[in-house]
């Protein structure tokens, strides 16, 4: 069934650090896009409780954590399959994303996307579709299949 986006998207905010939970939590409120329902940390005891809040999407925060987040994204892939997952990951690590997915998220976006692919991001995956952050996406198949970076050609002189 696809998501109704006349309501806001159910969210539920996973990271170690509570400032960053707290100021995504603060900006996807203030889209009026998502509807945040729970803030956690990367624990047994709250992954299981995300199942709860009736949460349509999840994203998780990959940076400086203090817990490993490919076993959290695998964790709640396991206890909540109804669940789409989203990577929040630093720029510049296709790594990272390629884990993330592997593990199980849906999708990713780079902690310096704005706040319209985030929120395009969750809502995309609450449909049931996959996403990646352009940003990101580059750098993943570059990093995938060696593809070199994009150059225009050059401009012919006059």
């Amino acid at each position: 069934m696809a998501a109704d986006f006349r309501e806001p998207v159910r969210v539920a905010i996973v990271d170690d650090q509570h400032i960053v939970r707290e100021a995504l939590a603060q900006l996807l409120e203030e889209s009026g896009t998502a509807k945040v329902v729970g803030s956690y940390r990367h624990t047994d005891s709250a992954l299981e409780e995300i199942g709860k809040n009736g949460a349509a999407a999840a994203i998780i925060g990959f940076d400086a954590q203090v817990n490993d987040p490919i076993v959290t994204v695998a964790k709640l892939a396991r206890l909540h399959p109804e669940l789409a997952l989203c990577a929040l990951v630093g720029p510049g690590q296709p790594g990272r994303v390629h884990g993330a997915i592997a593990a199980g998220c849906g999708g990713a976006v780079s902690s310096s996307a704005t706040l319209d692919v985030v929120v395009a991001a969750l809502q995309a995956l609450a449909s049931g579709q996959a996403y990646v952050d352009p940003k990101l996406g580059g750098q993943l198949l570059s990093a995938e299949f060696g593809a070199r970076h994009y150059r225009p050609p050059a401009r012919p002189r006059e």
